[in-house]
């Protein structure tokens, strides 16, 4: 599933999707003897990639007692659900397909070899049906209705948290706990989005030109985004409306990424 997530995201070019790589899975409590034995037995059996993380490289990435070990998937990936399902749906309408929003199924009927779904206004046969309504079918199918179990599920999305932030979590991976109803979490945003809304009232532009070609740099990461984060918000109070700011940079004669 997801390679096909990935692919599909790839195949259809949805930049909006905002892929970005890496899930780190968190133990509270400490349990190092289950997480490698899993690892083993995935990488065995499956050829998966995962990789071991110590308590002291669990404790730089997120500062917090809370965790201990966990495990890395390096394939795994987080991104945007909405924008990428925005995009299918563009996808099966330029291909013909025909999408019926708010449209609730009433009811199932196998006739044959066809699956009707009866909807308050009417009907639809197809030869492949799919139900993807998890726990939540609302008795539309009697087997799955008896088979799932509903959960309540909450959704917090923070204010931008500027350096706090960045000296509480170290990482861009997707990070969740091993617990069957455990918290997960992912940083959305970057420094340019932080201040977004506040540019966009002024009518001040961002333009990036910093060169592709630049090498890599060793830098302390949260420190310099934050440090770009203050630049962004010093030009937002000095400039005037409507002005632009152009981030760029290169590489001195002699200088070493080092």
């Amino acid at each position: 599933g997801v390679e096909i997530v990935r692919a599909a995201i790839g195949a259809l070019e949805i930049a909006g999707a905002k892929l970005v790589p890496g899930l780190l899975s968190v133990a509270r409590p400490a349990d190092a003897g289950n997480l490698q034995a899993y690892r083993a037995a995935m990488t065995r059996d499956f050829g998966a990639r995962i990789v071991f993380v110590p308590k002291p490289e669990i404790r730089a990435l997120l500062n917090s007692e809370t965790y201990h070990q966990g495990l890395y998937f390096p394939d795994a990936f987080h991104f945007h659900p909405l924008n990428y399902a925005q995009a299918l749906a563009r996808e099966i309408a330029r291909l013909g397909g025909r999408i019926f929003e708010a449209t609730p199924a009433c009811a199932l009927v196998q006739d044959g070899g066809v699956q009707r779904i009866t909807t308050p206004q009417g009907s639809v046969a197809a030869q492949h049906m799919v139900l993807a309504g998890g726990g939540y079918t609302d008795g539309l199918d009697p087997r799955l209705h008896r088979a799932f179990l509903p959960i309540a599920t909450y959704v917090i999305l923070t204010e931008p948290l500027g350096a706090l932030l960045a000296d509480t979590i170290r990482t861009r991976a997707a990070i969740a706990d091993e617990r069957r109803a455990g918290d997960y979490y992912r940083i959305v945003g970057d420094a340019i989005r932080v201040c977004k809304e506040a540019f966009a009232a002024r009518r001040l532009e961002v333009e990036n030109r910093i060169p592709d070609t630049l090498p890599l740099l060793r830098v302390d990461k949260p420190k310099l985004s934050r440090l770009f984060e203050l630049l962004l918000k010093e030009e937002l109070a000095m400039l005037p409306s409507g002005s632009r700011v152009t981030s760029t940079a290169e590489l001195s004669n002699g200088a070493s990424p080092e």
